[in-house]
């Protein structure tokens, strides 16, 4: 049969750990006050009894009486003395002038009792002189030196006996709090156990038991919690696996739709075409190639594999250009008005269409030559497909879309000062705080109706939906997200806001000297 043990309560515990205290407190008063009295009481010890003048006078007054000449020696120490002949002349001793009138006038009235403290002790010795002594009733130490340079022995010894008391409460405290901890965390180590189990996700554990019934209470709560949670994860996987499925099945009925247009595309760039209807087809093969790649890499992220990112070099010149035509084919596709504002070099320089304008020094090219972009090109023309899909959805037909390209230099922590750890392109930083960065910044501007306030705070977050302006039942809110995304794996940044008419949206892509 098991025998349960009795629980207790954090009170109960509490209350017995005060108990003992107190009841050590009382012991250590008793020590104290015991040694106290040993110190005062054990011979010969090292103070002197009160009464010790008394009883040195009444132990040598017959030889105080006998003396012609009353030495201090004889005087009991701490005392003082002075003699008289009978008429009152003071004759000598360590009495000052308003002493002896007094010891005198007390001695003439047989009256022992001085102004102030003490007591007189008249002898009248056998040559006629008269010889008062003033004493106190005091303890004094054994040794006269101790009497000059400590406190007096009731003060010493009330310190003394304070300070044992005091030392051994501390004591008593330190170690019952030192035993109460341990107890404390004795009981609380199976809390612990659940809740760094729960934190990692390791559910198939026994919850253990304590002697206090409040630790027991939230022991049976954190159970209850650990079976919710055990049905939500299990929830959430089944939701998660049927998600993946979906879109598993999804990326293989795009395939094969897919497969049909390239085959036709390819065909139809084998027949005899017109330059215009060439170039169309092969824009048709080329973009088909790069769903087939996102569809690829969806399925590799939807088997858990990671996804492998071909990440190039290319000259700030090369991706520029890489931009502008992938612009200029949606542009051409959706017929939507397209000009281009380029601030690459010193003088700020317009164009519009393919007619880009070259510097005709050899010595900037060299400069701009040496500079490098570290990305995966897919990612970035992904992010900025998003930009200016969005971009054309809401601008006026009439009055299209801008695209503007320049440099930008800015002053910002490094992300290793941040997380400890390299960027994603695999630059090693060097130094911390600040460091100069330079971003090729690409923007696209529509003349639409903006981004509400509601979206100029969520507009980053996935599924956000919530801006009429900017959204409608046709868009799921993934495309500044999936922007962001992409351009941050890079090192880069995505900035979003509003203009006089319409809206802006730009790419900011990292570059590094070669």
């Amino acid at each position: 049969m098991e025998i349960r043990k009795k629980k207790t309560s954090l009170a109960g515990l509490f209350g017995r750990y005060i108990f003992m205290f107190v009841t050590g407190t009382v012991f250590a008063a008793l020590i104290s006050g015991t040694v106290m009295f040993m110190i005062i009481l054990m011979p010969p010890g090292p103070f002197l009894s009160a009464n010790h003048a008394e009883q040195q006078l009444i132990n040598t007054k017959e030889k105080l009486q006998e003396t012609d000449f009353t030495a201090e020696e004889m005087i009991p120490s701490g005392s003082l003395y002075g003699v008289f002949d009978r008429e009152g002349r003071f004759l000598y001793g360590t009495f000052d002038e308003e002493v002896q009138k007094d010891a005198w006038k007390k001695y003439k009235t047989d009256n022992i009792y001085p102004q102030g403290k003490g007591y007189y002790f008249f002898v009248e010795k056998n040559n006629g002189e008269i010889c008062i002594v003033k004493y106190f009733v005091a303890m004094r130490y054994a040794k006269e030196k101790l009497n000059e340079i400590l406190p007096s022995p009731e003060t010493f010894n009330m310190i003394l006996t304070l300070g044992i008391f005091i030392t051994l409460t501390i004591l008593n405290g330190y170690f019952l709090s030192r035993r109460f901890g341990r107890k404390l965390k004795k009981q609380l180590a199976c809390l612990t156990e659940a809740t760094s189990r729960i934190s990692e996700n390791n559910l198939e554990f026994v919850t253990g038991t304590s002697e206090i019934r409040e630790v027991d209470e939230v022991m049976v709560s954190l159970e209850k919690m650990k079976e919710a949670l055990k049905v939500s994860l299990k929830n959430q996987w089944d939701t998660e696996q049927l998600k993946n499925q979906q879109l598993s099945a999804l990326a293989h009925d795009i395939k094969t739709p897919l497969t049909v247009v390239r085959g036709n595309a390819e065909l139809l760039s084998e027949a005899d075409l017109e330059e215009d209807d060439r170039e169309c087809a092969e824009e048709i093969l080329k973009n088909t190639g790069f769903i087939e790649n996102y569809l690829d890499s969806m399925r590799q992220v939807l088997k858990g594999k990671k996804e492998l990112k071909n990440w190039q070099e290319f000259s700030v010149e090369e991706l520029t250009g890489e931009f502008c035509d992938f612009v200029r084919q949606l542009a051409a596709v959706r017929n939507i008005p397209l000009s281009f504002d380029v601030q690459l070099k010193k003088e700020p320089e317009k164009y519009v269409g393919k007619d880009l304008k070259q510097s005709d020094s050899s010595s900037e090219k060299r400069t701009e030559e040496e500079k490098r972009i570290f990305c995966c090109k897919e990612d970035i023309l992904r992010a900025w497909g998003n930009l200016v899909d969005n971009a054309m959805e809401h601008t006026d037909p009439e009055k299209g879309i801008c695209v503007m390209i320049e440099k930008l230099v800015k002053r910002e922590k490094t992300k290793k000062d941040f997380t400890g750890e390299e960027d994603p392109a695999g630059r090693s930083d060097s130094s911390k705080g600040q460091e100069r960065r330079e971003y090729l910044r690409i923007s696209v501007r529509d003349y639409g109706p903006g981004f509400s306030e509601k979206a100029l705070i969520h507009g980053k977050e996935a599924f956000f939906s919530g801006d009429e302006s900017r959204h409608d039942r046709k868009h799921q809110g993934l495309g500044l997200s999936i922007a962001e995304d992409f351009i941050k794996s890079q090192g880069g940044f995505l900035e979003y806001h509003n203009k006089e008419e319409g809206a802006e949206v730009s790419l900011g892509i990292l570059i590094q000297k070669a």
